[in-house]
């Protein structure tokens, strides 16, 4: 049960602020406290004021055509994550797609392998759509998976804007070796702030600084709740993201075919 507790905020972490890596389920980021002494430098709202810039050339392999979010199969992701005081790791993104535009992110770090299923919906790219295992989870200790049951709104909009707000909420069952142990509602809100420009390991990006609100209730208990932000590259997809109080993540490398 404490396995897929874990395994559970992994998933709510990631629908939460996108790339984040695939953590031992030991050593997730829990709720912060006011004494833990970590502060995640990502967390101001203030936004100079610049041009939306030009739209990028749409990439003929992309399956979804999300400026934002390019789901093309092949592509694959490095990044960087710092948890709290812990020594910073790195994790990769592959990206496998199939013709229907439904795609597998497979994120791997040492010793854990994270699945997460999408879709190119008709408004934008849906994490953890309908039907299906929609996550998995496995490492040296056994293997994990949660089932969307119900889902509604996107993850990331087609035709994001400066002021645009949206939300996404999925209820999932959890299950470990074959046997249904718990049920949870993740729902998260988000608004596009505006364009700043973003130093990280790969490079210089203009992005898009977007808010997030994230609340995720385990039927029968208290929710949990998180803030962050997220900075979107056109035809890059996430360059930096970061939970309050708890890690941040940029990216180191990337390769869209």
């Amino acid at each position: 049960m404490k396995k897929m507790m874990a395994f559970l905020l992994l998933v709510f972490l990631v629908t939460s602020a996108c790339s984040l890596g695939a953590f031992p389920p030991d050593s997730i980021p829990m709720p912060p406290t006011a004494t833990s002494g970590f502060a995640v430098p990502v967390v101001t709202a203030v936004i100079t004021e610049t041009p939306t810039p030009q739209a990028a050339p749409l990439n003929p392999k992309d399956r979804c055509n999300n400026p934002y979010y390019p789901v093309v199969d092949g592509a694959t992701w490095t990044y960087q994550i710092q948890v709290q005081q812990e020594t910073p790791t790195t994790a990769t993104h592959s990206m496998s797609v199939v013709d229907d535009g439904s795609f597998t992110l497979t994120v791997r770090d040492v010793g854990s392998v994270f699945t997460l299923d999408g879709t190119c919906g008709k408004d934008g790219v849906i994490l953890l759509n309908v039907p299906g295992i929609s996550a998995t989870y496995s490492d040296e200790s056994g293997s994990s998976t949660l089932s969307t049951t119900n889902d509604d709104g996107v993850t990331v909009p087609d035709d994001m804007q400066v002021g645009d707000d949206w939300s996404q909420t999925i209820t999932v069952v959890g299950s470990s070796d074959g046997e249904v142990t718990l049920s949870a509602t993740i729902k998260t809100t988000y608004k596009a702030l505006g364009y700043e420009t973003i130093t990280v390991p790969a490079g210089t990006f203009y992005a898009l600084k977007v808010e997030q609100n994230g609340s995720m209730t385990i039927h029968g208990s208290p929710p949990f709740d998180t803030h962050g932000f997220l900075w979107y590259a056109q035809g890059v997809g996430v360059v930096k993201s970061g939970l309050e109080g708890t890690y941040i993540s940029e990216l180191v490398s990337y390769r869209i075919p």
